[in-house]
């Protein structure tokens, strides 16, 4: 059986180029290549509809000071009250699943621009949940790692995702995150492949 070259990333294609572009090398000796290609996903952005911005629980949601804090305040009673207050943001986004009734359709959202942050991440915490129109929850996931797909029927749905941070002002600047819908397709569809890029234009 000859051997399968698989690509380490995804192949996208967008709807403003209609193709996409692979490459392949061989620095030992010459292969002969007989590329297949299929879209097994589609992908989807979405904008958040609403957001709001609270502060978090005063008992729970405070960052104890730092002992540098706590000698620099001179004294036992003020040093108890220095903490910082930590703000939470919630983006919300609302979506709509076509297609047969009763059928699903694995679905996996995440956010693309947050994606794979942890200890270099602006933010203090990132994560979302999914929910039906009844209010409930089908799914949930943070930003670190794909979470499973989700399979969805027809029906309208809402995302929420959760952000934290000290600072007010850094979730502002984050209230137009997009999140990116990715829809399994039940069949996949093929995909002429070229050796020239003109013949793909």
């Amino acid at each position: 059986r000859s051997p399968t070259l698989i690509s380490s990333q995804p192949i996208t294609i967008t709807a403003a180029s209609e193709f996409a572009r692979l490459g392949a090398s061989t620095p030992l000796r010459a292969e002969q290549l007989n590329p297949v290609c299929s879209l097994k996903s589609v992908s989807r952005a979405l904008r958040p509809q609403d957001s709001d911005i609270n502060l978090g629980s005063v008992e729970r949601d405070v960052v104890p000071p730092s002992d540098a804090e706590v000698r620099a305040s001179n004294s036992q009673q003020s040093s108890t009250a220095i903490g910082t207050q930590i703000y939470e943001m919630r983006l919300r986004y609302k979506f709509s699943i076509e297609g047969e009734k009763g059928k699903e359709i694995p679905v996996r959202p995440s956010f693309p621009s947050l994606f794979n942050q942890l200890y270099d991440s602006p933010l203090d915490s990132q994560l979302w949940a999914l929910e039906d129109g009844n209010s409930q929850i089908l799914g949930y996931g943070g930003a670190i790692h794909h979470a499973d797909p989700v399979s969805l029927k027809k029906g309208d749905y809402t995302l929420t995702l959760l952000l934290r941070h000290p600072d007010r002002y850094v979730l502002e600047q984050m209230k137009d995150i997009p999140c990116e819908l990715s829809l399994s397709l039940s069949d996949p569809l093929v995909c002429n492949v070229y050796d020239q890029l003109d013949k793909a234009s």
